[in-house]
């Protein structure tokens, strides 16, 4: 095989983008990133803690229990540390105040 056929084969197979899918909240594994969509509510309530009133709240699924979720979530808040470390809060989210939960996928397709 030529190189310049290698090359296009190996952008083919590794190329693609990622989309968000709605999911079942009981389908979502602890450790799995998500993409949550909360009420206005929920929002001003988280919006002290992530330092943001955006109704979006992207974190990592920790657990679910007790009619609640907990999120590990980046607050919009300057990074102050030298390593460049995002930083992030634990939540706790009720279930009725989540409207959609999204997981991350690779669309190898787009």
């Amino acid at each position: 095989m030529s190189k310049r056929l290698v090359l296009v084969l190996c952008l083919l197979t590794g190329s693609g983008c990622y989309s968000y899918s709605t999911v079942a909240i009981e389908d979502v594994a602890p450790g799995t990133p998500v993409r949550l969509r909360v009420t206005g509510a929920e929002a001003d309530r988280l919006a002290e803690v992530r330092l943001s009133d955006d109704r979006e709240v992207p974190g990592t699924l920790l657990q679910r229990q007790n009619g609640a979720i907990l999120l590990d979530t980046p607050i919009a808040a300057p990074d102050v540390t030298s390593q460049g470390t995002r930083l992030s809060q634990r939540v706790e989210i009720p279930i009725s105040q989540v409207q959609d939960i999204e997981v991350r996928r690779l669309d190898r397709l787009r």
